[in-house]
Protein backbone atom coordinates (compact mmCIF):
# COMPACT_ATOMS: atom_id res chain seq x y z
CA UNK A 1 0.00 0.00 0.00
CA UNK A 2 1.39 3.43 -1.07
CA UNK A 3 1.50 5.97 1.36
CA UNK A 4 0.98 9.59 1.02
CA UNK A 5 4.53 12.16 1.62
CA UNK A 6 5.84 13.11 4.42
CA UNK A 7 4.45 16.84 2.79
CA UNK A 8 0.94 15.26 2.42
CA UNK A 9 0.47 13.65 5.37
CA UNK A 10 2.06 16.43 7.30
CA UNK A 11 -0.45 19.22 5.75
CA UNK A 12 -2.99 16.64 6.83
CA UNK A 13 -2.54 16.75 9.92
CA UNK A 14 -2.41 20.99 9.55
CA UNK A 15 -5.60 20.85 8.14
CA UNK A 16 -7.12 18.58 10.56
CA UNK A 17 -5.90 20.51 13.95
CA UNK A 18 -7.15 23.52 12.64
CA UNK A 19 -10.75 21.74 11.71
CA UNK A 20 -11.05 20.67 15.20
CA UNK A 21 -9.86 24.05 17.01
CA UNK A 22 -12.68 25.96 14.74
CA UNK A 23 -15.13 23.40 16.03
CA UNK A 24 -14.52 23.43 19.49
CA UNK A 25 -18.06 24.00 21.27
CA UNK A 26 -16.42 25.53 24.48
CA UNK A 27 -14.53 28.00 22.31
CA UNK A 28 -16.16 30.21 19.24
CA UNK A 29 -14.35 31.04 16.24
CA UNK A 30 -13.87 34.40 17.07
CA UNK A 31 -12.16 33.43 19.98
CA UNK A 32 -9.90 30.57 18.56
CA UNK A 33 -8.88 32.93 16.14
CA UNK A 34 -8.03 35.88 18.38
CA UNK A 35 -5.71 33.73 21.03
CA UNK A 36 -4.24 31.87 17.43
CA UNK A 37 -3.07 35.45 16.95
CA UNK A 38 -2.20 36.63 20.32
CA UNK A 39 -0.11 33.68 21.02
CA UNK A 40 1.38 33.30 17.46
CA UNK A 41 5.24 34.58 19.05
CA UNK A 42 4.90 31.77 22.03
CA UNK A 43 4.27 28.78 19.84
CA UNK A 44 7.42 28.70 17.30
CA UNK A 45 9.23 26.25 19.52
CA UNK A 46 11.28 29.30 20.86
CA UNK A 47 10.14 30.18 24.23
CA UNK A 48 11.62 33.83 25.70
CA UNK A 49 12.82 33.86 29.66
CA UNK A 50 11.40 36.47 31.95
CA UNK A 51 13.92 38.78 33.44
CA UNK A 52 12.41 37.67 36.37
CA UNK A 53 14.30 38.25 39.68
CA UNK A 54 14.75 35.12 41.62
CA UNK A 55 13.73 34.93 45.28
CA UNK A 56 15.58 32.94 47.62
CA UNK A 57 14.15 29.95 49.40
CA UNK A 58 10.62 28.47 49.20
CA UNK A 59 7.43 29.00 50.74
CA UNK A 60 6.33 25.53 51.28
CA UNK A 61 7.95 23.82 54.19
CA UNK A 62 6.73 20.60 53.53
CA UNK A 63 8.69 19.85 50.25
CA UNK A 64 12.04 20.52 52.32
CA UNK A 65 14.90 18.73 51.68
CA UNK A 66 18.65 19.51 51.79
CA UNK A 67 19.00 18.64 48.07
CA UNK A 68 15.67 20.66 47.08
CA UNK A 69 16.56 23.66 49.02
CA UNK A 70 20.18 23.42 47.53
CA UNK A 71 18.94 23.32 44.51
CA UNK A 72 16.82 26.47 44.66
CA UNK A 73 19.80 28.14 45.74
CA UNK A 74 21.55 26.86 42.71
CA UNK A 75 18.62 28.83 40.62
CA UNK A 76 19.03 31.56 42.07
CA UNK A 77 22.89 31.82 41.92
CA UNK A 78 22.31 31.60 38.38
CA UNK A 79 20.30 34.21 37.85
CA UNK A 80 22.13 36.31 40.32
CA UNK A 81 24.12 39.05 38.05
CA UNK A 82 26.95 39.92 40.76
CA UNK A 83 27.35 36.52 41.50
CA UNK A 84 31.23 35.16 41.07
CA UNK A 85 31.94 33.06 38.16
CA UNK A 86 32.90 30.08 40.45
CA UNK A 87 29.60 30.36 42.72
CA UNK A 88 27.84 30.48 38.99
CA UNK A 89 29.85 27.50 38.08
CA UNK A 90 29.36 25.54 41.36
CA UNK A 91 25.41 26.06 40.97
CA UNK A 92 25.08 25.20 37.38
CA UNK A 93 26.78 21.69 37.78
CA UNK A 94 24.43 20.79 40.36
CA UNK A 95 21.79 21.96 38.53
CA UNK A 96 22.93 19.41 35.27
CA UNK A 97 23.85 17.03 37.83
CA UNK A 98 19.89 16.68 38.54
CA UNK A 99 19.71 15.37 34.86
CA UNK A 100 21.71 12.62 35.02
CA UNK A 101 19.21 10.45 37.19
CA UNK A 102 15.79 9.52 35.44
CA UNK A 103 13.86 9.48 38.62
CA UNK A 104 15.76 12.52 40.69
CA UNK A 105 15.09 14.49 36.95
CA UNK A 106 11.54 13.46 37.07
CA UNK A 107 11.31 13.80 41.25
CA UNK A 108 12.55 17.59 41.43
CA UNK A 109 10.57 18.63 37.60
CA UNK A 110 7.45 17.87 39.61
CA UNK A 111 8.23 19.79 43.22
CA UNK A 112 9.70 22.92 41.20
CA UNK A 113 6.43 23.31 39.62
CA UNK A 114 4.77 24.65 43.13
CA UNK A 115 2.84 28.11 42.25
CA UNK A 116 4.10 29.57 45.65
CA UNK A 117 7.79 29.50 43.67
CA UNK A 118 9.38 31.79 41.33
CA UNK A 119 7.99 31.29 38.22
CA UNK A 120 12.10 31.47 36.34
CA UNK A 121 12.19 28.28 39.60
CA UNK A 122 8.89 26.81 37.97
CA UNK A 123 10.58 26.92 34.35
CA UNK A 124 13.37 25.06 35.14
CA UNK A 125 10.74 22.09 36.65
CA UNK A 126 9.48 22.14 33.30
CA UNK A 127 13.15 22.36 31.69
CA UNK A 128 13.59 19.09 33.59
CA UNK A 129 10.48 17.40 32.36
CA UNK A 130 11.50 18.87 28.65
CA UNK A 131 15.39 16.84 28.72
CA UNK A 132 13.89 13.55 29.98
CA UNK A 133 11.48 13.88 26.68
CA UNK A 134 14.09 15.22 24.25
CA UNK A 135 16.91 13.12 25.61
CA UNK A 136 15.93 10.13 27.89
CA UNK A 137 12.70 9.47 26.20
CA UNK A 138 13.49 6.21 24.07
CA UNK A 139 15.65 4.91 27.74
CA UNK A 140 13.04 5.48 29.78
CA UNK A 141 10.64 2.72 30.97
CA UNK A 142 7.01 2.30 29.36
CA UNK A 143 5.38 3.07 33.23
CA UNK A 144 7.22 6.03 33.40
CA UNK A 145 6.36 7.26 29.75
CA UNK A 146 2.69 6.69 30.35
CA UNK A 147 3.05 8.60 33.69
CA UNK A 148 5.00 11.49 31.86
CA UNK A 149 2.08 11.54 29.45
CA UNK A 150 -0.17 11.77 32.75
CA UNK A 151 1.47 14.48 34.15
CA UNK A 152 1.87 16.49 31.15
CA UNK A 153 -2.51 16.51 30.87
CA UNK A 154 -2.30 17.43 34.48
CA UNK A 155 -0.64 20.33 33.64
CA UNK A 156 -2.81 22.02 31.00
CA UNK A 157 -5.67 20.84 33.38
CA UNK A 158 -4.45 22.09 36.70
CA UNK A 159 -0.74 23.03 36.80
CA UNK A 160 -1.07 26.51 35.46
CA UNK A 161 -2.36 29.92 37.02
CA UNK A 162 -5.60 31.46 35.70
CA UNK A 163 -5.32 32.79 32.60
CA UNK A 164 -4.60 36.04 33.15
CA UNK A 165 -2.08 35.73 36.10
CA UNK A 166 0.12 32.85 34.74
CA UNK A 167 3.18 34.34 32.91
CA UNK A 168 3.66 33.69 28.97
CA UNK A 169 6.52 31.71 29.11
CA UNK A 170 5.34 29.42 31.49
CA UNK A 171 2.57 28.58 29.47
CA UNK A 172 4.77 28.20 26.51
CA UNK A 173 6.52 25.74 28.01
CA UNK A 174 3.96 23.72 29.54
CA UNK A 175 2.26 23.43 25.58
CA UNK A 176 6.07 22.51 24.59
CA UNK A 177 6.26 19.59 27.14
CA UNK A 178 3.11 18.60 25.59
CA UNK A 179 3.87 18.85 21.84
CA UNK A 180 7.31 16.95 22.78
CA UNK A 181 5.77 14.40 24.06
CA UNK A 182 3.25 14.19 21.28
CA UNK A 183 6.36 14.08 18.42
CA UNK A 184 7.31 11.15 20.58
CA UNK A 185 3.91 9.39 20.67
CA UNK A 186 1.28 10.53 18.73
CA UNK A 187 -0.76 8.66 16.91
CA UNK A 188 0.22 5.09 17.86
CA UNK A 189 1.18 5.40 21.70
CA UNK A 190 -1.13 8.28 22.48
CA UNK A 191 -4.20 7.84 20.10
CA UNK A 192 -6.34 9.77 22.88
CA UNK A 193 -4.43 12.72 22.75
CA UNK A 194 -7.09 15.25 20.39
CA UNK A 195 -9.87 14.05 22.08
CA UNK A 196 -8.46 14.68 24.95
CA UNK A 197 -7.82 18.26 24.14
CA UNK A 198 -11.05 18.80 22.89
CA UNK A 199 -12.35 17.68 26.22
CA UNK A 200 -9.99 19.89 28.07
CA UNK A 201 -11.06 23.29 25.75
CA UNK A 202 -14.55 22.71 27.84
CA UNK A 203 -13.51 22.71 31.38
CA UNK A 204 -12.52 26.80 31.51
CA UNK A 205 -10.41 29.77 29.65
CA UNK A 206 -7.80 28.82 31.48
CA UNK A 207 -7.50 25.28 29.70
CA UNK A 208 -9.28 26.33 26.44
CA UNK A 209 -6.12 28.61 25.85
CA UNK A 210 -3.95 26.07 26.88
CA UNK A 211 -5.17 23.57 24.31
CA UNK A 212 -5.36 26.21 21.33
CA UNK A 213 -1.78 26.77 22.00
CA UNK A 214 -1.04 22.96 22.08
CA UNK A 215 -3.18 22.18 18.82
CA UNK A 216 -1.36 25.45 17.04
CA UNK A 217 2.44 24.22 17.90
CA UNK A 218 1.57 20.83 16.82
CA UNK A 219 1.71 21.44 13.17
CA UNK A 220 4.80 23.86 13.38
CA UNK A 221 6.64 21.24 15.32
CA UNK A 222 5.57 18.46 13.07
CA UNK A 223 7.04 20.53 9.91
CA UNK A 224 10.24 21.05 11.81
CA UNK A 225 10.62 17.20 12.97
CA UNK A 226 11.30 14.33 11.01
CA UNK A 227 8.15 12.11 10.29
CA UNK A 228 6.69 10.31 12.83
CA UNK A 229 3.50 9.83 12.09
CA UNK A 230 2.20 5.76 11.79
Amino acid sequence: MLLPSPRIMKGYLFALLILQQLSLPGCSSRQVRHLLHSQSRLLTGVTTRSPVTLRGGTQDAEVGGTKFQNLLLALEILHNPVETKARRDEALSLCEGIKQSDFECKHYAEKLMLFSLPDPVRHFGLQLYEHLISVRWKQLSSAMREELKVNAMTLLYNGTKGIQDESNYIKGKVVQVVVKIAIQEWPRNWPNLLSDLHALANVGETQCELAVMVWRALPEEFMLSPLTIV
